[in-house]
């Protein structure tokens, strides 16, 4: 696939979210918002999700499992970061697993369809699948009350047989 000038701009963008284009991310990198609602309202490959939020479907060489996360990330603004029980599914420390999605965000902001959002506390992040997140102690630490005490424990021994874990969370 041969990429233009312009597309040669947006696939990093593209890339570090999976597919999706968050439009306050554009005017970071100084990409003209115009200019790219005029190429994305020409290319059959892009799809207006929200306001503010495109999918290019044709991003070179991307994980498309993870799409559905990135968009719901990049909807909660810049600064939001996966959150707690969220990062410990993700790392898969454990076997816990839940359809929610838990997102830090600066303000406070009201939970919708499976996303619980979370008051940021500054805490320290990583990057996880090249989002924005919680640090793996700290995710650990966060998740004790979302989880049953079995599968924390679970979480926080994979996390120590990995190395992530040096002493044991609160």
């Amino acid at each position: 696939m041969r990429l233009t000038k312009f597309e040669k701009r947006i696939a990093p963008i593209a890339k570090r979210w999976h597919g999706v284009i968050p439009t306050w991310e554009l005017a970071e990198h100084g990409i003209d918002g115009g200019q790219f609602r005029n190429w994305a309202n020409h290319n059959p490959d892009v799809d207006h999700d929200s306001y503010g939020m495109y999918t290019w479907w044709d991003t070179p060489g991307e994980q498309w499992d993870y799409t559905h996360i990135a968009r719901a990330l990049a909807a909660a603004g810049p600064g939001a970061a996966l959150w707690g029980p969220t990062v410990v599914d993700l790392m898969n420390l454990g076997t816990w697993q839940s359809q929610t999605l838990y997102i830090a965000v600066a303000g406070r902001r009201k939970s919708e369809n499976g996303i619980v959002y979370v008051h940021d506390t500054g805490f320290p992040r990583i990057k996880l699948l090249g989002m924005p997140a919680q640090n793996p102690a700290a995710a650990l630490e966060s998740s004790q009350p979302y989880l049953d005490w079995d599968k924390w424990e679970e979480a926080v021994d994979a996390a120590r047989e990995r190395g992530i874990l040096e002493k044991e969370p609160v």
